[in-house]
Parts: structure tokens; C-alpha cells; sequence
């Protein structure tokens, strides 16, 4: 597990949130951490220690080649926007607080090209939490997208504005299809994951659509294997997800169960249910499964996620 709390000496000493581990190991051997740092986005109620913040924030990057030493973090995208007229460059300057913050959930990917893509999304912060004067967020938009390196994260530059003006669009997963194409997977309160595509590497992408997978408002997990076969048969998308809409019943607004891993051999078209992580029934007894990761290990599929209640909370491995 990788959280904490680190000072950052920006708001007079006050302590920044460190958020959404994703870990990827890159061809020279480094372990590369990537993950958000709060350092503007205060909540209520004033003077709570550790201080409070609204999820997201800066993108930073930092690795390491043994574990126990780390290079110094650098920034992928900072908190605060540029001016609209101002393209996204790394080195801008402008008012503290002044932006939205940017978020990470899911695996970076590695293109057949060799290009680093990052799945990302910009989440605006309630308003009533945000204490006066720490988050100014007017005149910002909330989407998801890409950020893309050229040279193993020396450089990044954002692509997409993904929005659907039926439900917010976060904790995307991206893959690269057999053909070459890239799939992005979003979490949504529509009831149903919704999907969309690019055809040149991240740089532009279509519309999102509800793509028939059911999502209870939760974060999904999608990666792309290496199935042995000849073209478009060649990679198979394997996903982590709850298997049904959100409930609205009271009591279980938040419910989250069937945690199920499928397989699509087809690009996506169609979907096989491979197996049920979930053991217990968790309207019985108050547990939730969710927040799911997943890898590949061999011809193994590795699976993580969150067994939680109001009282517990555990981290599960599954083979």
C-alpha cells in the first residue's frame, strides 16, 4: 500500500494528501510510481489534523531501481490550469489555488509503438467542502483523457476532453486493442461502464457511449493480453468489474457485490463471465467488494480489490 502524508511547506507548513498509487516497471528496470498530491483543495472543518482534501490535485512522478532510494518527484501535470489561451506546457506560471484537480485510478499502458499513456481525469471538488479562498475552480471543466510521454515519462503532453452530459466519466481504464486501436473503460452513474475509442494513439477519441456492461458507480479494471494468435485475435481484453447496476433501494445506494473478472476475444463486442471474486453475500452481512486492480502474471490473471463494510476494511489478492 502506498498512501501518506507528507509536509510540503506550500500553505504555510499545512501537510498535502498523497493519492492513487499506480505502479509501472519500465524497460531499464525502474520502478516508476505515479500518483496525485493535494496541496490546494482544503475541506472542512478547519483545523482538522491531518488536514483534509478533496481527492486529486497535482500529477507526480517519481522511481526508483531498489525500493529504497527514490528520485526527486517530478511534475506530469500540475493542479493549476494555463490561461485558455495558454497550451499545456510543464513550465507556467499562475496564481496558487487557482485550477482543478487532476486524478489517477488505473494502469499506465505501454503502446506497441513504445509510448507511455496514462489514463487521467480532471474532477471538480464540491463546493460546500471547499473552504473559501484554497480551490478556485471558475471557469474550469471537468473531463477525462490521456496523458502521453514520447520518451518514458521525460516529457507529457494531455489529450482528450471526454465528458457525457448524462454522468461524470472517472477512473478510466485504457487497453490497445490487437488492431491497434486504443479502448478507454469509464466508471459512470449511469448504471452501465461506457467506453470510447481512439484511432491515433490517444490523441483524439470519439464520443463515449454506454457500452452494456453494468457499473454500480465503481471503478472497473481493464488490461489487454497477449493471447498467443494471429490478428485482430492476438490481444483479449480482460476486465475487473461489479457485475450490476446501482441499486437505489435505501440502505443500498452504495452497494457494491459481484465482483466478476470476464474476457472478450473480440475486441469488446462480446463479453465472457470467467469467474466470481466475491465469496459471501454482501447484502447479508454489509461487505462490499470494489476498487478492483488486475495484471497479468505468465498465464496467470492476478486480481486485487477492496473487501470493505462500515466497520472493516481489507485488501484481497486472488489468482
Amino acid at each position: 500500500m502506498l498512501y501518506g502524508v507528507r509536509e510540503l511547506g506550500l500553505l504555510g507548513g499545512c501537510p498535502g494528501a498523497l493519492w492513487s498509487p499506480v505502479l509501472h516497471v519500465d524497460t531499464a528496470g525502474r520502478l516508476v510510481l505515479f500518483y496525485c498530491e493535494s496541496t490546494e483543495c482544503l475541506r472542512g472543518p478547519i483545523g482538522h489534523v491531518p488536514a483534509r482534501y478533496n481527492p486529486g490535485g497535482a500529477i507526480m512522478m517519481t522511481w526508483t531501481k531498489d525500493v529504497e532510494e527514490w528520485s526527486e518527484p517530478s511534475i506530469v501535470m500540475p493542479h493549476a490550469d494555463p490561461p485558455p489561451t495558454v497550451p499545456f506546457k510543464k513550465n507556467y506560471t499562475i496564481t496558487p489555488g487557482w485550477g482543478i484537480p487532476k486524478v489517477l485510478a488505473n494502469k499506465m499502458i505501454v503502446l506497441a509503438t513504445g509510448e507511455w499513456v496514462l489514463p487521467y481525469w480532471r474532477e471538480k471538488p464540491k463546493l460546500k467542502s471547499i473552504l473559501e479562498g484554497r480551490c478556485q475552480c471558475a471557469g474550469t471543466k471537468a473531463y477525462a483523457g490521456v496523458l502521453i510521454s514520447e520518451d518514458q515519462g521525460a516529457q507529457w503532453s494531455a489529450y482528450g476532453e471526454i465528458t457525457h452530459s448524462l454522468t461524470w466519466l472517472i477512473e478510466n481504464s485504457v487497453v490497445q486493442l490487437g488492431s491497434g486501436q486504443l479502448m478507454m473503460f469509464f466508471r459512470t452513474y449511469a448504471g452501465q461502464v461506457f467506453a470510447s475509442s481512439s484511432e491515433d494513439r490517444g490523441r483524439t477519441w470519439a464520443a463515449a457511449v454506454p457500452y452494456g456492461i453494468p457499473n454500480p458507480d465503481s471503478k472497473l479494471a481493464a488490461i489487454s493480453v497477449d493471447t498467443g494468435l494471429e490478428g485482430l485475435a492476438s490481444r483479449a481484453i480482460v476486465m475487473a468489474f461489479n457485475d450490476h447496476p446501482k441499486y437505489h433501494e435505501d440502505g443500498f445506494t452504495r452497494f457494491r457485490a459481484s465482483l466478476r473478472i470476464a474476457v472478450s476475444m473480440d475486441e469488446g463486442s462480446s463479453w465472457t463471465r470467467l469467474a466470481q471474486v466475491d465469496e459471501m453475500e454482501p447484502a447479508k452481512y454489509g461487505w462490499q467488494y470494489h476498487y478492483p486492480t488486475i495484471m497479468q502474471d505468465g498465464c496467470n490473471i492476478l486480481e486485487e480489490s477492496r473487501l470493505s463494510s462500515s466497520l472493516y476494511n481489507y485488501i484481497k489478492w486472488h489468482i
